[in-house]
């Protein structure tokens, strides 16, 4: 009956001591390592060797820029975050990461909701001045 105790709550503990995938200290570091390789002189064909010797590295670092992504079409659907049109991938991961980073303390919560902050502060869409008030009109 102790046994299978043990062996019941083993899976449990597991559980609690497995990384977050979804926090900032899980996804910052693939967004560097995308950043490496956006900003090195890689041939087309060095990627393609990778996608074959290391996939597994090569795919995560797209999980970080996929899920950047995302937040940012998100939040410019609904004018939360306009960045500059001109505005390159790896310069917005870099303000993105910058951002994240003035914070060590918060690494560990959710990076969707890290990255919407930070996308939201560095990048504030302007409000359009309406033509018409709201309210009683001045004398």
């Amino acid at each position: 009956m102790v046994a299978l105790a043990l062996t019941t709550l083993t899976p449990a503990s597991q559980v609690q001591t497995e990384e977050n995938r979804g926090s900032a200290n899980f996804l910052v570091p693939l967004c560097k390592m995308w950043l490496e390789f956006a900003e090195t002189d890689r041939e087309t064909e060095t990627l393609q060797n990778m996608g074959k010797t290391e996939p597994v590295r090569l795919a995560a670092a797209g999980v970080c820029v996929g899920v950047v992504f995302g937040v940012l079409e998100d939040l410019r659907s609904m004018k939360f975050a306009c960045p500059p049109k001109d505005i390159t991938n790896p310069q917005l991961i870099r303000t993105l990461l910058s951002e994240i980073e003035r914070h060590p303390d918060r690494m560990k919560e959710d990076f969707v909701v890290r990255a919407r902050a930070a996308m939201i502060k560095s990048w504030p869409c302007r409000k359009k001045k309406s033509a018409h008030r709201i309210g009683s009109p001045k004398p």
